[in-house]
């Protein structure tokens, strides 16, 4: 974590795993049962993975906690920290500094499973999508040739 390219790694995870969850990424935003876990742990990571981009990573309106709906705080998110200097005159010179977001090594793990998740409801989806588009043809995977704008 003292090393200097850790903050660009925690923006690049950041921003990688949120980017097809937001609307301005050339594609548009993937629906929102791809952003539904059942495993707590997972909703959680995926929530907070995406409010430190919003909020912290990829745009400078920073909060401090992540609430539930409740308004039951969940995650601290930001942390403020109190820099006070005493100057030769004796006179506190005090200002607040932004920690921002940080992964610890337990976290990767989390992330991790939360991408194989998705990956897995993702590649369910195309299989799917995939069956609907040869229905009722043989499939021949390189030899189909399929008029994608046909609308029948």
């Amino acid at each position: 974590m003292d090393d200097e390219t850790y903050e660009a790694l925690v923006a690049g995870i950041l921003v990688l795993y949120s980017r097809p969850f937001g609307e301005n990424n050339g594609l548009g935003c993937l629906p929102r049962k791809f952003g539904r876990f059942r495993d707590p742990s997972l909703q959680n990571t995926h929530e907070t993975i995406l409010m430190a981009r919003n909020h912290f990573v990829a745009h400078s309106d920073a909060t401090y906690k992540l609430c539930d709906e409740m308004g039951k705080e969940k995650d601290e998110l930001l942390k403020l920290e109190l820099v006070v200097n005493f100057g030769e005159d004796g006179l506190a010179d005090c200002r607040t500094q932004v920690v921002g977001p940080r992964l610890s090594a337990k976290t990767i793990p989390i992330i991790k499973s939360l991408c194989d998740e998705l990956l897995k409801s993702l590649g369910a989806e195309e299989s799917a999508l995939v069956q609907k588009l040869f229905e009722g043809r043989p499939m021949h995977p390189g030899r189909n040739c399929i008029n994608i704008s046909d609308e029948s």
